[in-house]
């Protein structure tokens, strides 16, 4: 709509023109973003055969390649988790991933993935905009989604 407006614009107002194509600019290039972020979500949510080191390996070396980001991670090959761990701690860094991908503004991601004693530490973490954990959203299940589950012991 906007961008059926600006060529009537121009002719009778052209710097207030230049204002509405920045808009149009920005607005791209934000449906952009969040497209790239969406298509992130069609991906599989578990690791198709794969350990979870090389799935999320996989993940984000396909992620540099189409993202401008600054991606790091230091991930250990970690043994003795369950197929149903293994798929759940994928499914938390695809959603992390995803959710810097729609809101953050993030120009740089890190990742580590580490066991220390019998705990399994994930720690994501980017240089985007932050926001308010305590500040209750009822249209998003982001961080819900990332709500530890009850796990038998097999």
């Amino acid at each position: 709509m906007m961008t059926a407006d600006v060529r009537k614009t121009m002719q009778e107002k052209p710097e207030q023109a230049e204002k509405q194509i920045a808009a149009v600019e920005r607005m791209a290039s934000e449906a952009q973003s969040e497209m790239r972020a969406l298509l992130l979500y069609l991906r599989p949510t578990h690791l198709e055969g794969k350990k979870l080191k090389e799935g999320v390996e996989d993940l984000l070396k396909e992620l540099t390649t189409k993202h401008n980001l600054a991606i790091a991670w230091k991930i250990e090959e970690i043994t003795g988790l369950s197929k149903g761990v293994e798929d759940y701690l994928f499914r938390i860094i695809q959603e992390a991933i995803s959710n810097t991908l729609r809101h953050a503004k993030a120009s740089a991601i890190e990742l580590l993935l580490y066991k220390i004693l019998d705990q399994v530490r994930l720690k994501i973490r980017d240089n985007g905009v932050g926001f308010l954990v305590d500040e209750k959203k009822t249209s998003s299940y982001g961080l819900r989604t990332m709500v530890e589950p009850e796990f038998d012991s097999d």
